[in-house]
């Protein structure tokens, strides 16, 4: 029975914790510089980028080792 007045009062205060750091980002978000936003949208395409980049390299590899595994058998 402790246990669960213990998680009652956990959510309500994660919760907060939760509103309180979404508050710093927005707040932090809203300090930045036109120049400083638009660096971050490049640094978040070049991430995108390089996430598709990965992942057509891993696609390839396993088409690869498919075929591979294909011809062996």
């Amino acid at each position: 029975m402790a246990r669960r007045a213990r998680t009652r009062l956990a959510r309500p205060q994660l919760r907060d914790e939760e509103e309180a750091e979404h508050r710093r980002m927005v707040a932090w978000l809203d300090a930045l510089t036109d120049d400083e936003l638009d660096e971050l949208q490049r640094q978040a395409g070049s991430v995108a980028d390089a996430h598709g980049d990965l992942l057509a390299e891993l696609t390839a590899y396993i088409a690869r080792a498919d075929l591979a595994e294909d011809t062996s058998h």
